[in-house]
């Protein structure tokens, strides 16, 4: 399993940021009989006023 989470200040009041999780897609059992889902790529804009 691969993760990564990466944030960006692009000017005072805004922030980017982009979080992948499971990037290598494998398939592990968190609980036996419930798989883990395939990757996952979450993305946001924060702004600070």
């Amino acid at each position: 399993m691969r993760n990564v989470k990466e944030s960006y200040q692009l000017n005072k009041i805004t922030n980017l940021s982009v979080k992948g999780e499971n990037l290598l897609a494998l398939h592990n059992n968190i609980n036996t009989g419930y798989s883990m889902l395939c990757a996952t790529v979450i993305g946001g804009i924060n702004l600070n006023f």
